[in-house]
């Protein structure tokens, strides 16, 4: 079989009759390459949790099957023994490059691996961060927020207003004489929760965009007009600002928080028409406008993050 060299390319051409026209790499380190990739795509498959115990040699880790899945990968839900205690877990494998831990917002643990790391690497990473998790684990349970019915009250912009559960056809909540009133059927607590929680999405929306707009009167219309105002279920920010767009956006969130923290996210968001980043400049300004924006900031976040489950 005839070959020629083709020197743009750098490569053996091989032209031969009935073979077809194919590239072959002139270098000594395509085959070794290729093997390589062969050996790692091979090792995945074989490490891949199958459903089973592997014997690998761990001691400490116990698997309960799979139980659901979650962007398109098995999560197995799995336990291992520390000196802190057990902690369980979801382990999900595929998607990712290295080993990464989390503490969700619920107080349960989640671990994302790549598809052939092996299962003691996962249990001695585990067994390293175990403090970590377990105090993580602690104050998340700690945050979580309480029930509106069986606490019997929900809070508004910095007071509790009483709530009143009582049976009805649909789960509905409505302010009704200074209190929150509330139908569920068979007085379920869940629905009622979700009912107020509803109320207050609404209230917010209502009620946001007037205090951002006391607010910028205050400063004397300083950053410009017009400045669009707008409220979303953001459960990860308390607001965000768009320079280009002059729009800013408060999360519905801010209905649990006083009203003076209130009127320092507004500021805040306010400010960063002026100043994009978060640096020295900036601060500088809010303190200008806001003095006391540190204790306020520090009041809503202690005060207002265990509220965020339910709203």
């Amino acid at each position: 079989m005839p070959l020629r060299v083709n020197a743009k390319r750098k490569r053996r051409v091989c032209s031969g009759r009935g073979s077809g026209r194919r590239d072959l790499p002139t270098s000594r380190y395509a085959e070794r390459g290729r093997r390589y990739r062969t050996a790692v795509i091979e090792y995945g498959k074989r490490m891949r949790y199958n459903g089973n115990i592997r014997k690998d040699g761990l001691t400490g880790m116990k698997f309960a099957g799979k139980e659901k899945t979650e962007k398109g990968n098995a999560v197995t839900r799995a336990s291992v023994s520390t000196r802190y205690g057990e902690i369980e877990f979801d382990l999900l494998r595929g998607g990712v490059r290295r080993l990464n831990l989390r503490v969700r917002r619920d107080g349960s643990v989640a671990v994302n691996a790549p598809a052939s790391m092996p299962f003691r690497e996962i249990e001695d990473f585990l067994l390293r961060r175990a403090g970590w998790v377990s105090r993580h684990v602690d104050e998340a349970l700690k945050r979580l927020a309480p029930s509106f019915s069986e606490e019997g009250y929900a809070p508004l912009f910095g007071e509790r207003v009483p709530v009143v559960v009582k049976d009805g056809a649909v789960a509905r909540a409505v302010f009704s004489e200074g209190k929150i009133a509330v139908t569920s059927p068979d007085c379920d607590k869940e629905a009622a929760d979700r009912a107020v929680s509803r109320l207050l999405v609404r209230t917010a929306r209502e009620e946001l965009p007037t205090i951002f707009r006391r607010a910028e009167e205050s400063l004397g219309g300083r950053f410009g007009a017009p400045v669009r105002v707008e409220v979303r279920l953001m459960r990860s920010r308390w607001g965000s600002c768009d320079r280009k767009n002059r729009v800013i956006r408060l999360s519905a969130m801010l209905v649990a928080a006083p009203a003076e923290c209130v009127r320092y996210v507004c500021m805040h968001e306010l400010a960063h028409l002026e100043e994009g980043g978060h640096d020295r400049d900036f601060y500088a300004l809010l303190k200008e406008i806001c003095p006391r924006h540190a204790e306020l900031r520090r009041r809503l976040n202690e005060e207002t993050e265990r509220l965020f489950q339910k709203i």
